[in-house]
């Protein structure tokens, strides 16, 4: 893999290494795993960064760390929710968090500076998440789903504003 261009995407972490999205690095190998199940592992997260790093450059996106919830799609720069003077407006991390479900493993993307989709890969969808995502959609985002690089049978959820982009496809459309 071409480490330059996973770098120009996810930037660098604090080993100067790739700053993966959570759960697409390659761990450390645990004492008590196998030859065979470290291979495995790495294989699988070789794969999984292969998959991010193709479907980001697909829709010419940055990982940006900072994103919270939909609400961070609204800034016109990616910069973190701020709280109001009502409280923290984050859906995720708020006192009642409605998208704390369904976001789980989530990531935020930019284009051209601003944000513009964010991807989580739930293990489940339930009701409750899909009237969540219905209510995001009536603010005039979009949603799709399908499956993504984290793995371990979760799924993917894409949403995005598109105004700022038309289209955005996951990884494996359902």
């Amino acid at each position: 893999m071409d480490l330059s261009r996973a770098l120009a995407i996810f930037g660098k972490n604090d080993f100067g290494d790739v700053d993966w999205p959570y759960g697409v690095a390659v761990m450390r190998r645990p004492s008590k795993w196998s030859d065979e199940r470290y291979r495995e592992h790495v294989e699988s997260r070789e794969e999984a960064q292969q998959l991010v790093l193709e479907w980001a450059e697909k829709h010419g996106f940055k990982h940006n760390t900072i994103a919270c919830c939909p609400y961070w799609l609204t800034r016109k720069v990616s910069r973190r929710c701020a709280p109001t003077s009502r409280g923290d407006r984050c859906t995720r991390y708020g006192s009642t968090p409605p998208d704390q479900h369904w976001l789980d493993h989530g990531s935020g993307w930019t284009l051209n500076g601003r944000p513009a989709a964010m991807t989580s890969a739930p293990y489940e969808i339930d009701e409750g998440d899909h009237a969540r995502l219905a209510h995001w959609t009536g603010q005039g985002m979009n949603v799709a789903y399908g499956e993504g690089w984290y793995g371990f049978t979760t799924q993917q959820v894409v949403i995005w504003l598109p105004d700022r982009i038309p289209t955005v496809t996951p990884v494996r459309p359902r």
